[in-house]
């Protein structure tokens, strides 16, 4: 077969997989917008075509929307107002943006994996097993930040381990193009800027002049944020928030480089012989690795099942994304059983692995949707598992893997309460009920989550607290109207028995939503309805 023939075929493929996961992905479309992400991408989109800024008071005297400048992460809602004079509705527009941006993520895939192993049969491994994600699909249908943030995470690393490849000097084009990548990645969620660490170490491991390059690559990333910072950002207040904010991940951060750093001294001073002992130890743990990967997956496991870690976001991943589990484990064992294993592969691997896993664990361990940003770093292993496979019992595994992988997320979402997170959520219906009700355009809504009443109401809307005095706003004279919905009694119950007491007189309406909350990890169904009370 000539290289045009391959080439033509290559490409034939990557269509078939880029129409599946179409396909795949057009049937998890969903009209649920999760609160309070969903409305957070919609809201700071709005902010900035009104505003020319991510943050701003949901009507005139209501909150301020993100209430966190971090959460604003521009990236997406930008996207979605690139496409706004075509559509001319926020919530399609945000839908169609990550649905191409799942639709790209195919041939971004391959061609990260083909580049990194100079091999299409990977390359198309990974294709394969993108298009076929449970969770990227089913979490894909939803107005989220986590495929556009992927897809730019998948063309950052394919533009870097391309540019190890070649020659670099001061003000290379192709090193600013890998750094507005590495921006654009960081906002669209900001928790990637702690993949630095993992990628100054690769840098220097495979790039020539690999000072230079970084200098490119992360003076233009730089540049990049600071400049649509400069543009959209209350620079005025900013400082205060981000500090609290990233802290954290910072603290972590700095740790990390602190530790590489004394790692980095060591190395100058140990005698070679050590280092090759040292070197020695660790190709011979790499190729352990798939057997110590299993063991460790069982012992999360019965931990996770006796209740020692809370594991389930973890597990359900796993399980819901079987084929590419299965992948994981088989292509470690490819990868770490070769003749030179590429130990700076494998630590860059796992390290960038451990930092966002560690980060998304602290921040929810039961939502399985986080660990889908750890996708181009398990398609690294991943994609080998195809790679000079002789076991015909392996590979008639991932055959029916692949098979039973493409029913789950066919079904996708659609068996998730009967199908209702494909409708409607709960507060945009009793929204919608409530805009009807409201005639005085001058009302102050207050409600349990303000940004999805004020984007279906366009009503100065407030939130309240839990403790009194529960309101913190200036109503000047303003009629005011609170809403006690199930959101209300889940997430405000203080406030919620004070309005059974202290304003039952109060109360100049109710109605039923016909919904069920969803909410975190509650699935409440509705059990009263919604009451209205006028206040001053």
């Amino acid at each position: 077969m000539t290289i045009k023939q391959l080439l033509h075929q290559t490409f034939f493929i990557l269509c078939l997989l880029t129409a599946l996961a179409g396909f795949l992905r057009l049937r998890n479309i969903s009209a649920f917008k999760l609160y309070p992400d969903s409305y957070q991408s919609l809201i700071v989109a709005r902010n900035i075509r009104d505003f020319g800024n991510v943050s701003a008071t949901l009507g005139e005297g209501g909150i301020v929307e993100p209430q966190f400048i971090a959460w604003s992460r521009p990236g997406y809602p930008l996207l979605i107002n690139l496409l706004m004079p075509l559509v001319h509705n926020d919530a399609l527009s945000a839908q169609i943006v990550t649905f191409l941006a799942g639709l790209l993520m195919i041939p971004a895939a391959y061609l990260f994996i083909s580049t990194l192993y100079n091999s299409k049969k990977s390359g198309l491994t990974a294709a394969l097993l993108t298009a076929l994600l449970f969770n990227l699909t089913v979490w894909g249908g939803f107005i989220l930040t986590e495929t556009t943030g992927i897809l730019f995470l998948i063309l950052f690393l394919y533009s870097l381990f391309k540019s190890f490849k070649s020659e670099t000097s001061l003000a290379n084009p192709k090193d600013y193009l890998t750094g507005f990548l590495f921006a654009a990645a960081v906002m669209t969620r900001y928790e990637y800027i702690i993949l630095i660490i993992p990628i100054i170490f690769i840098t220097f491991s495979k790039s020539q002049k690999p000072v230079t390059r970084l200098f490119n690559i992360l003076v233009f990333s730089f540049f990049t944020v600071s400049v649509v910072a400069g543009l959209l950002f209350p620079l005025d207040n900013i400082l205060p928030p981000i500090k609290e904010q990233m802290s954290y991940p910072l603290y972590i951060a700095l740790g990390i480089l602190g530790f590489t750093l004394i790692i980095g001294i060591l190395n100058k001073s140990i005698p070679q012989e050590i280092k090759q002992k040292v070197f020695r130890v660790l190709r011979e743990s790499a190729q352990k690795a798939p057997i110590l990967i299993a063991i460790t997956l069982a012992i999360l496991y019965l931990a996770n099942r006796s209740g020692l870690l809370v594991l389930s976001g973890i597990w359900e991943f796993a399980k819901t994304d079987l084929l590419l589990t299965l992948a994981f484990l088989i292509g470690s064992r490819q990868m770490t059983k070769e003749k030179n294993p590429d130990i700076p592969l494998i630590i860059f691997t796992l390290a960038s692995i451990t930092f966002l896993g560690f980060i998304y664990y602290n921040v929810n361990p039961l939502a399985q949707r986080y660990f889908t940003h750890l996708l181009p770093f398990l398609l690294i292993p991943a994609s080998k598992a195809t790679e000079n496979l002789k076991s015909k019992a392996l590979l008639t595994i991932l055959i029916l893997a692949a098979i039973l992988q493409t029913g789950i997320t066919f079904n996708g979402a659609k068996n998730w309460q009967n199908g209702d997170w494909l409708m409607e959520s709960y507060e945009e219906k009793s929204a919608k009920i409530l805009s009807q009700k409201v005639k005085d355009k001058n009302t102050i809504i207050v409600t349990s989550f303000p940004a999805a009443y004020f984007y279906f109401t366009n009503l100065t809307t407030q939130g309240v607290t839990d403790s009194p005095p529960y309101i913190y706003f200036q109503t000047n004279n303003r009629p005011i109207l609170i809403v006690e919905d199930m959101a209300m009694r889940d997430v405000y119950p203080n406030f919620t028995n004070f309005l059974h007491k202290d304003l039952k007189d109060k109360k100049v309406a109710e109605y039923l939503v016909g919904k069920t909350y969803h909410y975190r990890f509650n699935d409440l169904n509705e059990d009263r309805p919604v009451v209205l009370y006028k206040y001053n």
